[in-house]
């Protein structure tokens, strides 16, 4: 019975007329600037698109939070948070080591048209991250990752090599522009009694 109750609520939201809400940009600029308690305020009033990309962002299960990303790039080609969704399935590729599926998805996001982004934002030539710690150990890395979850922000990990050994790196993000990264910075540094440090990559 509850499982038809959520079947059916999930279709109501996928099939909502509302894929263009005024929402959408708000949720962008919060995102961006790690507002995580204003978005949990927003599920309680937004819709559609917009109601299935905040479940997706504050689902602790990452793949689950991928099939409603996923669910998002494919009914709602032409909303806003189509894009955003597909900057996440992108660094949920990355978390894997999944490069085939990541350049796929990379290649998608260099087309991203200006037009799905909100007035104040433009599109970037590159995004940046908090690195919040680097580990041999998978334990110690998950560990840390589920802590950013809990905290609101979408975490990572992927694999890099530093200084000949090979490591299991988390960050946290993505932000537009260096200036959001280093405020979530400051705030995970407060929150979690650490340094990180804001990264950045290309697209």
């Amino acid at each position: 019975m509850f499982k038809t109750i959520y079947i059916t609520i999930l279709t109501l939201f996928l099939f909502s007329p509302s894929c263009l809400s005024a929402n959408s940009s708000e949720i962008l600029q919060n995102l961006n600037l790690g507002n995580y308690e204003k978005l949990r305020q927003m599920m309680f009033s937004s819709s559609g698109a917009d109601s299935l990309f905040l479940i997706a962002i504050f689902e602790s299960d990452g793949y689950k939070a991928t099939v409603q990303f996923q669910n998002i790039w494919e009914q709602y080609r032409s909303h806003l948070l189509a894009w955003e969704s597909l900057q996440r399935l992108y660094e949920y590729s990355l978390a894997l080591g999944d490069e085939e599926q990541a350049e796929t998805l990379k290649r998608k996001l260099k087309s991203r048209p200006a037009e799905s982004l909100p007035q104040n934002l433009n599109v970037k030539s590159c995004f940046f991250w908090v690195q919040t710690g680097a580990f041999s150990s998978e334990a110690n890395a998950l560990g840390q990752k589920q802590k950013l979850t809990n905290l609101g922000y979408c975490a990572i990990i992927i694999d890099q090599v530093i200084e000949g050994k090979k490591l299991k790196v988390v960050r946290a993000g993505s932000y537009a522009t260096k200036n959001e990264a280093e405020q979530a910075s400051k705030a995970i540094a407060k929150k979690l009694r650490i340094k990180p440090r804001v990264v950045s990559e290309g697209l």
